[in-house]
């Protein structure tokens, strides 16, 4: 899809609310900075037991964004979680690395991978395909 395409796309154009859980506080800055920037809110945590604490009183949310390894349930223990109580919700994972098994299990759960280092100029548009694509679904 074209710059022009998607910036006409309603998902991109959509007021969208995200989840974001990270332990590293300086990629959840540039990550707020980027979903700011596009004029989507969002929700920060830096622990999967956290995450699963605002998904419940806050969600659900048009995309959950998960770094793979944090404290508490790491990625994929708080995607399962989050999808036992949505099985409907988007989740997007990004890592800068993981085992074999846990890519199957991420893609076993429909769940894209988007591989560190994040150019933050693509994630925005990776979201929006996202949850364009789970529309369609």
């Amino acid at each position: 899809m074209s710059v022009d395409a998607l910036i006409r796309d309603r998902y991109y154009q959509k007021q969208m609310r995200i989840l974001v859980v990270d332990d590293n506080s300086g990629v959840r800055t540039i990550i707020q900075h980027w979903l700011a920037r596009s004029g989507w809110k969002f929700v920060l945590t830096a622990d999967g037991n956290e995450g699963v604490k605002q998904y419940l009183e806050q969600g659900p949310f048009d995309v959950v964004l998960t770094d793979v390894y944090h404290p508490g349930l790491d990625g994929l223990q708080l995607s399962k979680t989050i999808r036992g109580a949505n099985d409907k919700q988007v989740i997007v994972v990004f890592s800068g690395g993981m085992s074999k098994a846990y890519t199957r299990s991420f893609q076993n759960l429909g769940i894209p991978i988007l591989l560190r280092p994040i150019d933050m100029r693509r994630l925005v548009p990776f979201i929006a395909r996202s949850v364009r694509h789970s529309a369609e679904n």
